[in-house]
């Protein structure tokens, strides 16, 4: 605490005990009686002390809780300057960074697993899935849409094909680019979901 805010919270509390004490003084009387470069900001204190009906006191927490809330403040910090700082590039990254599974994050939007895994791999046209599928994700990913949209577009982790075995050459092709309907449609959903989905 600066000298200048324990000046003013002295002065905050001679007025209060004034008050209870049954002195009638107004608060422009009390700031006449202080120094002159107190007088702004006392006033203020003034009427928000009248307004809230007591002068609040001074939080003194223990060296050891202080330590603990330093420490939660750092991890805190670190965990927003990570996450401005290396932005998820792809869908899976993001899913992965809140620890979901494609089956668990499926099970909770009541998607088709397969139907995610096209959306993951970019087979699917962006500018075609639901609105509220968006905000969804964005919801469950604790990222904004426009995140989501950006992670949509964004490079896909296997959007090249992709071999399975060096041993017998087994390779996996990309599939084509589909709307999202489309894909809904090809990945099995039940008429619910697609009813939800579309």
């Amino acid at each position: 605490m600066t000298d200048r805010e324990r000046q003013l919270r002295e002065a905050a509390m001679q007025y209060q005990m004034l008050r209870d004490d049954g002195q009638s003084i107004s608060i422009e009387e009390f700031v006449q009686s202080v120094d002159p470069e107190l007088r702004a900001d006392l006033s203020e204190d003034l009427h928000l002390l009248v307004a809230l009906g007591d002068v609040p006191e001074p939080l003194v927490v223990a060296p050891a809780d202080q330590a603990r809330i330093d420490r939660a403040l750092q991890r805190s910090d670190e965990r927003i300057r990570q996450r401005l700082a290396l932005p998820a590039s792809n869908l899976t990254e993001l899913r992965r960074a809140r620890k979901l599974t494609l089956r668990g994050l499926a099970r909770y939007l009541d998607l088709p697993e397969a139907l995610l895994h096209r959306l993951e791999s970019g087979s699917v046209r962006a500018a075609s899935i639901p609105e509220h599928l968006l905000a969804t994700l964005a919801a469950l990913l604790e990222r904004t849409e426009a995140e989501v949209v950006a992670a949509l577009a964004g490079p896909q982790a296997t959007s090249q094909a992709v071999r399975l075995s060096a041993q017998d050459g087994t390779v996996v092709q990309p599939q084509d680019l589909v709307d999202f309907a489309e894909a809904l449609v090809q990945s099995g959903a039940s008429d619910a979901q697609q009813e939800r989905w579309r």
